[in-house]
Order: C-alpha cells, then structure tokens, then sequence
C-alpha cells in the first residue's frame, strides 16, 4: 500500500513538486509545463549537495554537509544538488539537478547570500531570476541560470 502516493510513477519531474531550468528553453518547467519564475524565496535550511544519477529511476548520495563532498558512488554519478524554494503563485517547489547548467547557476545563486546567511538564522534569501546565458562546448551547449539578490525575507 502506497498511503502517501510516494510512488505514483518513476518521473521525478511528474508529479508538480520538482521545478527545473531547461538548456532547451531557456526557462523554468514542472513536468512538461513551462512556468514563469522571477521572483523566488530560497529554503537555505533544505540545502544538499552529493552525487546524483538517473538509470530510468533517480539515486542521490548526499554530502554529509552542503559543500563537503563526499566519495563518488560511481563513475555514472554527477555533482547535485537539492533545495527548496518558494514562488509565489507556485507555492514550494524542490530544485534538484545533476544538469552542468543548473549546477553553475545553482553555485552563482548561493555566493549571492552564502557568507551572510549566519547573519540571517531564521530570514530566506529573497532572489530574482534575470535570464541566462549560452554556453557553448565543442559537442553541444547548455543555458546557464542567473539571479540577483533582492534581501532577507522572512520564511513564508
């Protein structure tokens, strides 16, 4: 018996919690849906980095701590991350990827409050979404997320 519906199906990205940045696009998604993100609140509570991998079902190993890496689980498995953010009109929403885009956007998001969250214990970074940029590598390309930081919110 499945009493909490965690397993309605393979896709991580089926079921409208899991949000992610298209290199195809060049915008947010959930599922096949393409969302408009510009202003978000980020969980830094909820941060993960680890190693991810998707073989027709999604595995994750987590850093013990955001940042410390931990050892590769296997030669298949890529940087990843996981975090919750809130959007209005969208409520919250999980950002985990494995993607090189994301991933980069992802490490540019967290510089923007990193060093002052201690500062902040119990306020969310409130950022904007701006674009992205293109980058080219010689087989294919991928669109990198950019954000700005708008100032400490407090947890809605």
């Amino acid at each position: 018996m499945d009493i909490l519906g965690l397993n309605q199906g393979n896709d991580e990205m089926g079921d409208g919690i899991f949000i992610k940045h298209s290199a195809t696009t060049k915008g947010w998604m959930i599922g096949s849906d393409t969302i408009e993100v510009k202003d978000f609140l980020v969980d830094t509570t909820t941060i993960k980095t680890g190693w991810g991998m998707y073989d027709g079902q999604y595995h994750y190993v987590w850093d013990e701590k955001p940042g410390v890496v931990c050892e590769k689980p296997s030669a298949d498995h890529r940087r990843a991350f996981s975090v919750w953010i809130y959007i209005p009109n969208q409520g919250a929403k999980v950002w985990r990827r494995t993607s090189y885009g994301e991933g980069e956007g992802f490490n540019a998001l967290c510089t923007t409050f990193w060093n002052d969250m201690k500062n902040n214990p119990d306020k969310c970074p409130h950022l904007q979404y701006t674009g992205s940029v293109d980058k080219k590598f010689k087989i294919g390309g991928t669109s990198i997320p950019e954000f700005a930081f708008v100032k400490w919110a407090d947890r809605p």
